[in-house]
């Protein structure tokens, strides 16, 4: 079974991308607010944007959502 791409599935997975880059701007700035020596702002930035890229999850999502 060949499947076909989707741009509304692209379209989707950029507004998913866009949303949780949101939330996950707005859970850092709640620990900068928090905490006054905040030096593990690189490290919380990296990890999660390589738990994304890592994820087999995330992938398997994407191309669901892209290629119907």
């Amino acid at each position: 079974m060949k499947r076909k791409f989707s741009i509304m599935g692209l379209v989707s997975v950029v507004f998913c991308a866009i949303s949780i880059g949101s939330f996950l701007i707005a859970v850092e700035s709640l620990f900068v607010l928090a905490g006054r020596d905040y030096s593990g702002h690189n490290a919380y930035i990296i990890s999660t944007i390589l738990f994304f890229i890592t994820n087999p999850k995330v992938w398997e999502f994407v191309m669901n959502k892209i290629f119907k």
